[in-house]
């Protein structure tokens, strides 16, 4: 934040975008809040499905590709602004994973988790302090399933993180969080979840909590995996439930003490303030476009990027609670998630 004549001025961002299409496959966005616009900029670079995005305080970029022969790549960019300033630097298989779709980077272990949807397995990669690959993957295999013949034939990892429990992985085809030791990536006991709930992803609540978004089961589910137990579970959205809403992202707001859920099919944000061991509604606004896949808390706003058109809007918050105000709107076909990026050195 810096300081003009006219009072306090919040610093532009910018935030990467991967899409689901051919190309372009990685967009810059640049958000400017104090007068509510985007600017985007595509990249001239290949990329196989990209379908999630994570970033490293070094500026590297890492992408998973949902294709069945798994991979991550490294990308950094330039210094210049030009549309085509990313890089594939360095490209590692991923064998025994299929169909990654989530990355995350764990600063405290500087490593990447990696779950793959196909086959329900989780890959765990070692950084060097540049956030280059130190090392081959490792590879954690599961099995398991579920009532939903169709999609729960087997173990689908849907999303991974660290805890403190342990290395967390939601299994949408289980209906468990599983809880891995992580020096040994050993099975410990897993949070069982409702039969049908299909949890895709999980935001660390603090305190041994946690917030999941399930995604067969259209809920909201608030659990203690210290306890490794359910708290409550909310339906996802009051507009419609069984197979015609399926939740995504699920974020958490520290500071108000709220999670919010995107919801594909209704496409709604579903917002709930946590109180005690419940879950209590807030709202639930339109998200702006169609199919909400990601969200990205920013200041003033909740960011959103669906797939069906392209949308990636801006709500703006009132009380930290969005509402139905797009502030802007740009277009990213087949947009899957948005990165917010570190600051260029």
């Amino acid at each position: 934040m810096s300081t003009t004549a006219g009072g306090p001025t919040v610093a532009s961002s910018e935030f990467a975008v991967c899409a689901m299409s051919e190309r372009p496959a990685l967009w810059t966005l640049v958000w400017h809040p104090e007068t509510e616009r985007w600017e985007a900029r595509d990249a001239a670079v290949a990329l196989d499905r990209p379908f999630a995005l994570a970033a490293h305080p070094s500026g590297s970029l890492y992408a998973a590709g949902l294709t069945p022969e798994g991979a991550v790549h490294r990308l950094t960019r330039g210094p210049g602004d030009g549309a085509a300033d990313w890089v594939v630097r360095q490209s590692l298989a991923l064998p025994g994973v299929e169909l990654p779709c989530r990355v995350r980077f764990d600063a405290a272990s500087r490593r990447l988790l990696i779950p793959g949807y196909g086959n329900g397995a989780l890959g765990v990669v070692d950084l060097d302090r540049d956030g280059g690959f130190a090392a081959a993957a490792r590879v954690v295999a599961f099995t398991g399933g579920g009532p939903d013949p169709e999609r729960q034939d087997g173990p689908h990892a849907h999303d991974a993180l660290a805890l403190a429990a342990g290395i967390g992985v939601t299994d949408l085809g289980a209906d468990v969080l599983r809880i891995l030791d992580p020096t040994t990536l050993a099975e410990r006991a897993p949070l069982e979840l409702p039969a049908g709930t299909g949890p895709r992803h999980v935001a660390d609540l603090g305190g041994g909590r946690v917030a999941l978004s399930g995604e067969l089961g259209s809920t909201l589910v608030l659990a203690s995996v210290t306890e490794r137990r359910v708290l409550d579970v909310l339906p996802a959205t009051a507009h419609g439930s069984g197979g015609s809403n399926a939740p995504s992202t699920v974020v958490h707001d520290p500071v108000r003490g709220l999670v919010h859920v995107a919801n594909r099919g209704a496409d709604t944000i579903l917002t709930a303030r946590i109180d005690g061991d419940r879950l209590v509604r807030v709202s639930e606004v339109p998200g702006g476009g169609s199919r909400p896949e990601h969200l990205v808390l920013t200041g003033r706003h909740l960011l959103a990027v669906h797939s069906a058109d392209g949308a990636v809007v801006a709500l703006r918050l009132r009380d930290g609670v969005p509402t139905a105000e797009v502030a802007a709107e740009t277009r990213v076909p087949g947009a899957i998630w948005i990165e917010p990026l570190p600051p260029r050195s």
